[in-house]
């Protein structure tokens, strides 16, 4: 026998069987169903639907915007690696179709020529801070400083009333902790103050001074190889101002004498000069052409 409930009974009429808590059954499944993750994804149809789309004029590119103030375009994330010495040259460049650093911060340091050694420090944004990616570099003997939040805008003296402590709406890693005590110790905010003035005149220069501000050429092998002449012109461009800086000599005065600037250097006025110290990882999404 089925049980029903009745919802009113009025004179000279049957009952009527309340539907409530059905449809309410019914919105719960509904409600579960639409935020269900995990095994109950859809799995990708073979053939595309009716509905999507694809640039077919560069199909390698992404959808990719500067900030959530931005708009989207189809876009390269254009990467460099950055000497924080004091040259500000470009040993190593990569290009990449994803908006996400989350996965790329070995893959770019090991765009550095082999000659030139390893990085003894290597300074990075929050969006490198990945954990696996860290451990990796840190496993080589590398010290690595990845903020894991504003740490560049935090100010130098603040006059501010302290503010209320608030719960955190979750708890970090432990490697994300240890990251975040070591970026707050005095060497730390030293050593970690030199990526905003090494890094951000370099592509500053690159859009600004040099022009560049999308790609002319569709491909990502194409892409990437124009990506790698505007790193080379823009080295060229930095090693003859650093001659300029001390006419008549190879080396500028007081420069740091890593194995950048004494590359270019004639073979009998060098001397040996030891590895860069400090790498600084970064990335800017360049655009594609319209």
């Amino acid at each position: 026998m089925r049980r029903v409930s009745v919802w009113k009974v009025r004179p000279g009429r049957e009952p009527t069987v309340n539907a409530r808590p059905a449809r309410q059954r019914w919105r719960r499944a509904r409600s579960v169903a639409a935020n269900a993750k995990g095994k109950h994804i859809k799995p990708a149809d073979d053939r595309p639907g009716g509905s999507e789309q694809t640039n077919l004029t560069d199909p390698d590119s992404g959808l990719m915007r500067k900030s959530n103030h931005h708009e989207y375009r189809q876009s390269y994330n254009a990467r460099a690696v950055v000497d924080a010495e004091g040259s500000q040259l470009v040993p190593g460049a990569r290009l990449g179709g994803n908006a996400s650093d989350a996965n790329e911060l070995v893959a770019d340091i090991d765009s550095v020529a082999e000659q030139l050694g390893q990085p003894d420090t290597v300074l990075a944004d929050n969006g490198y801070a990945h954990q696996s990616e860290v451990e990796a570099l840190e496993g080589r003997g590398m010290d690595v400083l990845v903020a894991t939040g504003a740490q560049g805008r935090q100010r130098r003296y603040d006059f501010r009333p302290p503010r209320p402590a608030r719960v955190p709406a979750r708890t970090p890693g432990e490697w994300l902790q240890a990251m975040t005590d070591k970026l707050n110790t005095e060497a730390g905010r030293a050593t970690y103050r030199l990526r905003q003035q090494t890094v951000e005149p370099v592509f500053g220069i690159i859009k600004n001074v040099m022009g560049f501000t999308r790609f002319t050429l569709r491909g990502r092998a194409k892409v990437e190889a124009e990506w790698q002449i505007v790193c080379l012109a823009y080295n060229c461009k930095r090693l003859h101002r650093l001659m300029q800086l001390a006419p008549g000599q190879g080396q500028p005065q007081n420069a740091p004498r890593t194995s950048l600037v004494w590359l270019y250097k004639a073979p009998e006025a060098a001397n040996p000069a030891p590895k860069p110290n400090i790498y600084r990882e970064v990335s800017r999404n360049e655009q594609s052409p319209r």
